[in-house]
């Protein structure tokens, strides 16, 4: 499970409106549809948030596909609509964690949660792995 969060999503609201955290929010899906390989799910799970569940992948390969969306929207730029010269750079934070043996769902997706937090506390932008 990866759950990952737009970074100062907030901010982006605040300082260009919501039709524009609406626009972010919608580049964000499509990259993470994109690099969602098959039979595994991509959703939005609330506000800012989205989860990869990847059911046939290890812990490493859903470690690199995270890093791999995180470099993919950092990348990117979101022109704003209705403006062709202002751009908005945004970066995700991501936590990932690996189904256990006697794990239930809550659990690992308190794991991914922690890793997510992790992730935000230590600097944004970047992937963490659960413990």
């Amino acid at each position: 499970l990866v759950l990952a969060d737009i970074d100062h999503f907030k901010r982006i609201n605040d300082r260009f409106g919501h039709a524009a955290g609406d626009q972010v929010i919608r580049a964000v899906a499509q990259v993470l549809k994109a690099q969602t390989p098959e039979h595994a799910m991509a959703a939005r799970i609330g506000g800012e948030e989205f989860a990869l569940l990847l059911p046939a992948a290890s812990l490493q390969a859903s470690q690199v596909l995270a890093e791999k969306v995180r470099q993919t929207v950092g990348a990117s730029r979101i022109r704003r609509h209705g403006q062709t010269d202002t751009q908005t750079r945004v970066s995700l934070s991501l936590g990932v964690a690996g189904w256990k043996a006697g794990v239930n769902a809550a659990e690992l997706i308190d794991r991914a949660d922690r890793a997510l937090y992790e992730a935000k506390n230590g600097g944004r932008d970047c992937v963490r792995l659960a413990t």
